[in-house]
């Protein structure tokens, strides 16, 4: 269940993924194409136990005399030591003089000491008494030159804080091992590797934006998050259409048309909620406005009087009606002079001509809704429908803004929710349900309303590939006797 939630959200967010790893990627290159390539030069200098005092006293004996490359416990602390004296400003400060009076140094002729310390790093490599000097510069000679001045000013600066500045000739301990290193290849920018972390970088922040999104999204999007809401199965899923489309009957669509599909399925799901009823009386309606509950009232009974069902569409929606502009007929007679007797229920009815449905419209709409299907003569009116067809579908107000649908409910056999894919939100939901259990009445099943069709099942439905009369039956390869 976990694993399918994850890759429904993952299904969902691709877009969103995709986008944050395109910017990602693209903001990584346009970087690394704007940064000036840095060449690096490293020279290594060797820092043993200072040396021999003048009047011959005898040093440790775990420690190597003069410029020895022993690696005892106090060369490391003193190349500890150094190495943040490489990066001071006393010794940038000389590295600058230095390299100004350098023929070599072909670099920038402002260069001071903290244009220096910007450039160089040094570290003690654990272990050892070795000390590490890098260089970085545009100038891959120049980071050379600058490298191999550092070492010899550092041994310079060390003579002196070794003698106390007298200027005598005596050894600190320090041996260059390797001169100044030559790379003409940058160590930075490196395009691969920042791509490759941007990338990184780019997903991990689509798969963040993906959770969150997710966690503040409180619309239904699944049939899993409507069963986990509503105590009822998902009868049917109606493909979304176009605008244009969706005010069709389904009698004027393709009938291999999606959307033609899920009215039959539903009209299944109904016809097996209670298979030995002869009459049923079913309420349609839905959380809130505009999630198409009155589409799928008038479309579930064409469905079913095609099918030979002896159906009767009611529109009990006496606040907004739609049944009668669906149809293009004179809603004007209808429930509501029914009711007040200045009609005859049998004069009110029209029937469709393409299918022979029964439609009995809202009449004109009156200023007490709630109380008007409250009354005695409400109930006579569905009890008498009721026993005249085999089905009668309700077509009922929103549940949540008025109370008409849950007056209607509770005299019905069952209750069809419409929720509208991504629209119909989780509170709205509860809502819903909990206002039909207020009256004893109980969803039968739900509709999953204008939901999005993946392009490969335009053309497939439950697993079976939709008929093209045009396609040539292909011959068989087998023999007749």
């Amino acid at each position: 269940m976990f694993i399918r939630r994850v890759a429904r959200a993952l299904r969902r967010n691709t877009i969103l993924i995709l986008v944050c790893l395109a910017v990602a990627l693209g903001g990584a290159y346009v970087l690394t194409e704007q940064e000036t390539p840095r060449y690096e030069s490293t020279v290594r200098v060797v820092v043993s136990a200072a040396a021999a005092p003048a009047d011959g006293a005898e040093s440790d004996g775990d420690e190597s005399d003069g410029a020895g490359v022993g690696a005892g416990p106090i060369s490391e602390e003193r190349a500890t030591t150094y190495a943040e004296v490489v990066t001071s400003q006393v010794l940038a400060s000389r590295v600058a003089s230095s390299l100004l009076g350098d023929p070599a140094y072909r670099g920038e002729s402002d260069l001071d000491g903290d244009v220096l310390l910007e450039q160089v790093s040094a570290r003690a490599v654990p272990g050892s008494a070795v000390l590490e000097i890098r260089v970085t510069d545009p100038d891959p000679a120049a980071a050379q030159v600058i490298a191999q001045t550092f070492a010899e000013e550092l041994i310079a600066t060390a003579t002196d804080i070794e003698t106390g500045g007298l200027g005598t000739t005596e050894d600190p301990g320090f041996t260059v091992i390797d001169f100044a290193s030559f790379d003409d290849e940058p160590v930075s920018p490196q395009p691969l590797t920042a791509l490759l972390v941007a990338a990184g970088g780019g997903l991990l922040l689509g798969l963040i934006l993906t959770g969150l999104r997710e966690a503040l999204m409180t619309s239904v999007r699944t049939g899993d998050e409507v069963t986990a809401l509503v105590d009822a199965p998902v009868l049917a899923t109606i493909a979304y259409e176009s605008p244009a489309s969706r005010r069709k009957l389904v009698t004027e669509l393709d009938q291999h048309s999606p959307r033609v599909e899920g009215f039959r399925a539903l009209r299944t799901g109904v016809q097996f909620a209670d298979p030995d009823a002869a009459h049923k009386l079913i309420a349609v309606t839905s959380c809130q406005a505009e999630e198409g509950k009155s589409s799928t009232a008038v479309n579930l009974a064409l469905t079913l009087s095609r099918a030979g069902v002896r159906t009767l569409l009611v529109d009990g929606d006496l606040r907004r009606p739609q049944v009668a502009d669906t149809f293009d007929i004179d809603g004007s007679a209808g429930v509501t002079t029914v009711l007040l007797g200045k009609v005859d229920l049998a004069d009110a009815i029209w029937t469709h001509p393409d299918s022979g449905l029964a439609v009995l419209p809202s009449g004109v709409v009156p200023p007490n809704p709630a109380e008007l299907l409250q009354t005695q003569a409400m109930s006579q009116l569905l009890e008498r429908v009721r026993a005249d067809h085999e089905v009668v579908i309700v077509d009922c107000a929103p549940l949540n803004p008025v109370t008409d649908a849950a007056l209607l409910a509770a005299r019905a056999d069952g209750v069809l929710l419409v929720v509208r894919h991504a629209r119909t939100t989780k509170d709205q939901l509860r809502s819903a349900v909990e206002r039909l259990r207020q009256v004893g009445a109980a969803p039968m099943g739900v509709v999953m309303n204008a939901v999005p069709l993946r392009r490969r099942d335009s053309a497939t439905y439950g697993g079976y590939q939709r008929y093209d009369a045009r396609a040539k039956p292909k011959k068989s390869s087998r023999k007749v006797g």
